[in-house]
């Protein structure tokens, strides 16, 4: 549903909300040159006690040569899909980043990069969702036992798609955020309350 009770297609909403997502990714990164740096010696002991701590199936070496060339590189878009990942390194947080994708792991928590615009966690074991940086756009989280968003929520957010979760509450929603989908979720919130306090919310903005 949307914003303005409007019946929708989830998956054609999705498709479009990814693709808008995608090129606005590639548009940021074309406009703003590489300017990578190398990794310091705390970095690349942080990273190597990361692989040494993981256990098989973990790919997490893998994960670390991702995160390493974003850094030398000066890219602002990792992609760490389906790596089998329990945990994120410690030294995501402290990345300013675009976009971050690390859907189809096992991730029980996730770190947080210290600015992303675009989140893309779905199909992984959260059981929230933590507190997401303020240019924060759009978040892709369907698939998961996703209890509760943990707010504020940011107020430049406009699109979540977090179908297939168990939602018990969400934080007030900010008059930015025009799609919520929590389609099949097996939690006490409903669809039609979360579309019912989107319009409440924009309600109020236009008043």
């Amino acid at each position: 549903m949307t914003a303005s009770g409007e019946s929708a297609d989830p998956s054609s909403e999705m498709l479009e909300a990814t693709m808008t997502a995608a090129a606005s990714f590639e548009a940021f990164d074309a406009c703003n040159p590489p300017g990578g740096r190398a990794l310091t010696a705390q970095e690349k002991q942080a990273l190597d006690q990361y692989v040494e701590e993981g256990r098989w199936p973990e790919r997490r070496a893998e994960a670390v040569d991702r995160i390493s060339s974003l850094i030398r590189e000066g890219r602002t878009s990792l992609v760490m899909t389906d790596l089998r990942l329990t945990r994120l390194p410690d030294l995501v947080t402290t990345l300013r980043l675009n976009t971050l994708d690390v859907s189809g792991n096992q991730l029980h928590e996730l770190a947080v990069p210290a600015k992303c615009s675009f989140f893309y966690v779905s199909g992984n074991k959260l059981s929230s969702m933590p507190v997401l940086p303020e240019d924060t756009r759009m978040v892709f989280a369907s698939d998961n036992p996703i209890r509760e968003f943990r707010g504020p929520l940011p107020s430049t957010l406009h699109h979540v798609q977090a179908a297939n979760n168990a939602l018990d509450t969400i934080p007030p929603l900010p008059p930015s955020v025009t799609y919520f989908n929590i389609a099949g979720n097996t939690g006490r919130l409903a669809q039609a309350d979360v579309d019912a306090r989107m319009r409440g919310t924009r309600g109020a903005a236009v008043a």
